[in-house]
C-alpha cells in the first residue's frame, strides 16, 4: 500500500484545479468585445436621444415663457409695435449659464444681443414680428401663403393679425453627442 504524503495530495489537486488557459481566457475577452461593439453604439443613440430630447423641452419652455407674455399685450403694446418704414420688428437675445458652479447666479437669464462678459452663453433667441392681413395666412393644415408684410406705418386698423415668430437656436457645436438644434414657434394674435 502507498502511502500519500500531504505533499502528493497538494500536487494532484493543483493539477486537478487549474485556471483558465490563455485560450480559454482569449476566446472569453473576445465574445465580450463583440458584445461591447454592439451595445456602445446603442448607448451613444441613446444619450444623444436624452440630449435633443432635454433641449427640445428646454427650447418649448423657453419659446412657451417669451410668447405667453405676447400674447397677453394689448394690441398696440411698445413690444409688438414695427417701426415705421420697416416691415418686422426684430430681436436678439442669448442665454447665459453665468458661473456654472454657482446656482442661481444672477447672470443666468436672457440678455439683449450676445455679451461677452456674463458667463456660458447656451441659447440664442430671435424673434419677429410682422404684421399681416388675412391673405397672408398660411392655408392649413401645414399649408404656405404667399406673405406680403406690411408696413410699420400702415394705419393699424388695416392689420388684422400680428406674427410673433420665435426661433432658438443652442449655441452648442457639434460633438460626440450630435451639434446644437434650432427650433421655430409661430403664433398669430389677432386684432
Amino acid at each position: 500500500m502507498e502511502w500519500n504524503s500531504p505533499r502528493r495530495v497538494w500536487r494532484r489537486r493543483l493539477h486537478r484545479q487549474s485556471g483558465f488557459s490563455l485560450v480559454e481566457l482569449l476566446i472569453a475577452m473576445a465574445i465580450l468585445a463583440f458584445i461591447a461593439i454592439g451595445v456602445v453604439p446603442m448607448l451613444m443613440s441613446s444619450l444623444a436621444s436624452n440630449n435633443r430630447g432635454w433641449e427640445s423641452t428646454q427650447a418649448a419652455n423657453f419659446a412657451k415663457s417669451y410668447l405667453d407674455p405676447m400674447l397677453q399685450f394689448d394690441y398696440e403694446a411698445d413690444s409688438l409695435v414695427v417701426a415705421d418704414g420697416s416691415s418686422e420688428l426684430l430681436g436678439t437675445w442669448s442665454y447665459s449659464a453665468g458661473q456654472i458652479a454657482v446656482v442661481g447666479d444672477a447672470d443666468e437669464r436672457w440678455h439683449e444681443g450676445a455679451p461677452t462678459d456674463q458667463g456660458q452663453l447656451t441659447w440664442t433667441r430671435n424673434t419677429r414680428v410682422r404684421y399681416l392681413t388675412t391673405d397672408d395666412l398660411p392655408a392649413w393644415p401645414g399649408g404656405d401663403a404667399e406673405q406680403t408684410p406690411l408696413d410699420g406705418s400702415v394705419d393699424l386698423s388695416q392689420v388684422k393679425y400680428k406674427e410673433i415668430q420665435v426661433q432658438l437656436t443652442t449655441v452648442r457645436q457639434g460633438g460626440i453627442l450630435g451639434g446644437g438644434q434650432r427650433v421655430t414657434f409661430q403664433v398669430f394674435k389677432s386684432f
